[in-house]
């Protein structure tokens, strides 16, 4: 986030802007490589953003593909890509970290709004401004990023912290542009390249969208010129202005003050102007350092002169003294990374190698060093239970499981995990108990259980599938792309038959619900439009859709946590599991009367692997399916004599549209069993 209403603050000066082209293919070779150093979550923010619709859910292949074009481009160009991503927040950034999450509570109950509105509106759709202004990164953006980039000819890590702090360094330290969109980088002394805001770089990915890479570049060296301060004194106006460790106004009235008995009729003057508080508390706070120009070495003696200023009590100025200083030092690389790895300490190397490479996620490393699990929410119907405790069951055999790979003891877990959830409109605190992991030990026997046996793949992949309960022979047959998902699948329809509690469970999942999460699943890449921003038109939301897909992908990103703390072999592709588009695209056919064959080739899905992937999740799971799964007569009411049974005694999730349905009802996938559905949708 930065300072705030310092990039436009900037943007008002265009002199501090400097604009720079470079031809996507150089006619001459490049001496050497021009380095870009990539804040990776910013760039995947960036990157989804504007381009893709967020709202029907995860288009994680086109994510993917969209990656790799906009990434083949740079180096095209001659950039040499070095990508850093956020570990686990610092306990300073707790609160912000809660605020944050709080609007996005905010964003969902409006883009709710948004949709209902447009829902009552023939033929309206949700503005592409809003979808800008209220968008949410979808769940497995970031792991589908980090998957990707290992087929890519560039580096990447992940960090201790913030990676802020270690972008900077490691652009000063390699001479490369620094590109985010945090203000925080006009203050950073990130070298002499310079800082390229991620909303200034255009990035042809066609002829039509012209031969230049265009970005414009701002230097701190300027910006400290243009405030008339030293550069060194940037880290204490950053602070005293207002960032993420120091609330803007608790030093404001101090420099307002000052600047108006300094300058009478100056910036103080301009307070009064609408919209105008953040450039003149800007200017204050400059003019207030002005003073210290001549001293800007002595940052202790220039902070105990700003708080000796604060009319409070000696106790109140102590704690306003120590939180500017904690604020100065984050923009010290090499004070901040000490701390940083020293979160690390007595964390299993291989657990740290694992994470800095992308394959141990920061919410893991969050649960081993601060028992904390960030529940980050995602558009689903606020009226109803948080989608995260669909896979809350899951999350207990992971925290319990990661405990054990670090050597933790886990055979009676006393230790509970704070896990930060939607609870309503507002953000909750809740404490969870790992699982025991000595239950396992039936599934193991005659083998007696211990850690230790969790080194080993072949029994790792076994407790793997029968947590998800889809450890069958079925599923053993499957391709490993297709395997994860009918055992995600498996899952959810598990944990719908036996909710954690009464509210979990979105009343019985319809079977065309079922049906449309495996085409998603199954999706064929040759489907992936080759103008990303052209998609088809979606079809109307609902909230059950929007919840049950919040759901599904929620399970998907618990999923590929427990692959990791099982550490299983990184296969699957997760840009491979869910595609938001697909499946809201699919139920809308299905519940028009379309034929399977329509569908399936639609989304480009081969009938063979689309009854196998069924065939799996069906499997043994008689007993669930009744439960869970919701079939419709033709009089329009619920019978049990619809209901699924057995796969090896009758029907099915799919009922006479498997493989081996009748030829008089084959192509017409709810032709019988959709006909009483709950087609509203609630």
């Amino acid at each position: 986030m930065g300072i705030k209403g310092l990039y436009s603050f900037v943007q008002q000066t265009p002199s501090l802007a400097h604009h720079i082209e470079w031809p996507l293919h150089p006619t001459t070779p490049l001496v050497s490589p021009q380095r870009l150093v990539i804040d990776g979550n910013a760039y995947v923010y960036f990157l989804y953003c504007g381009r893709l619709d967020w709202i029907q859910g995860g288009q994680y292949q086109d994510f993917a593909e969209l990656l790799r074009r906009h990434i083949s481009a740079l180096c095209g160009a001659g950039f040499d890509l070095a990508f850093l991503f956020d570990g686990p927040l610092p306990s300073q950034k707790h609160q912000n970290r809660l605020e944050r999450d709080t609007e996005k509570i905010t964003k969902i109950a409006s883009t709710l709004q948004e949709l209902d509105r447009t829902t009552r509106t023939a033929g309206s759709t949700v503005p592409a401004s809003s979808m800008r202004r209220l968008f949410l990164l979808p769940p497995l953006a970031l792991d589908v990023t980090l998957q990707t980039l290992r087929t890519l000819p560039v580096t990447f890590e992940v960090c201790a912290g913030e990676a802020d702090g270690a972008v900077a360094k490691l652009a000063r330290q390699t001479g490369a542009y620094v590109m985010s969109r945090d203000s925080d980088y006009f203050v950073y002394n990130i070298g002499d390249a310079g800082y390229i805001p991620l909303d200034t770089l255009k990035v042809p990915l066609n002829e039509s969208q012209g031969q230049n890479i265009v970005a414009t570049v701002y230097h701190p060296r300027d910006i400290a010129m243009h405030l008339g301060i030293p550069p060194a004194l940037l880290p204490l106006f950053a602070s005293l202005a207002g960032n993420d460790y120091v609330s803007s106004h608790i030093f404001e009235a101090e420099m307002l003050a000052y600047s108006h008995d300094t300058a009478s009729g100056g910036p103080a003057g301009q307070a009064k102007a609408p919209g105008n508080s953040a450039f003149v508390r800007i200017h204050a706070t400059a003019m207030f350092l002005q003073q210290y120009a001549g001293t800007s070495g002595q940052f202790e003696k220039i902070m105990d002169d700003i708080v000796a200023k604060i009319h409070q009590d000696d106790d109140a100025r102590m704690k306003l003294r120590a939180m500017l200083a904690e604020s100065v030092r984050q923009y010290d690389p090499l004070a901040t990374g000490e701390v940083d790895a020293d979160a690390l300490k007595g964390i299993p190397s291989h657990i740290v190698t694992a994470f800095r490479e992308g394959r141990f996620s920061f919410k893991l490393m969050d649960v081993l060093t601060n028992n904390i699990f960030w529940c980050t929410p995602f558009l689903e119907d606020v009226e109803r239970e948080n989608a995260w405790v669909m896979s809350r069951e899951l999350r207990r055999w992971i925290y319990a499981i990661v405990r054990a790979q670090a050597n933790y003891n886990t055979a009676t877990p006393t230790e509970l995990i704070t896990e930060y959830i939607r609870r309503g409109d507002h953000l909750s605190l809740e404490t969870i108990p790992p699982a025991v992991l000595t239950e396992l030990a039936t599934i193991l026997h005659p083998i007696t259980f211990s850690t230790q046996l969790l080194a080993d793949p072949t029994v790792s992949h076994r407790l793997f599938l029968h947590i998800l309960h889809a450890d069958s022979l079925a599923i053993r047959a499957l391709p490993p792309h297709h395997a994860v998902l009918a055992a995600s699948l498996r899952y959810l329809i598990h944990t719908a038959a036996h909710p954690p509690s009464a509210k979990t469970a979105l009343s019985k999942l319809a079977n065309h619900e079922i049906l449309a999460l495996v085409i998603a699943g199954l999706r064929s890449t040759s489907t992936i439009p080759a103008d990303l921003a052209t998609n088809p038109t979606a079809p109307p939301l609902t909230r059950r859709a929007l919840h049950l897909s919040a759901q599904f992908q929620l399970v998907l990103v618990c999923v590929h946590l427990l692959s990791q703390v099982f550490a299983l072999p990184d296969g699957t592709p997760l840009a491979w599991l869910y595609d938001g588009a697909v499946f809201h695209r699919a139920m809308a056919l299905a519940r028009g009367g379309a034929e399977l064959d329509r569908i399936l080739t639609g989304a480009g899905v081969a009938k063979v692997e689309f009854d196998a992937v069924m065939g799996a999740v069906e499997e043994g799971f008689g007993e669930e399916i009744e439960v869970a799964i919701g079939f419709g007569s033709e009089s329009g009411r619920r019978e049990k004599g619809r209901v699924a049974k057995k796969v090896s005694g009758g029907k099915s999730i799919g009922g006479r549209m498997g493989a081996d349905a009748g030829s008089e009802n084959r192509g017409n996938i709810f032709s019988v069993l959709a006909l009483g559905c709950n087609f509203d949708d609630e």
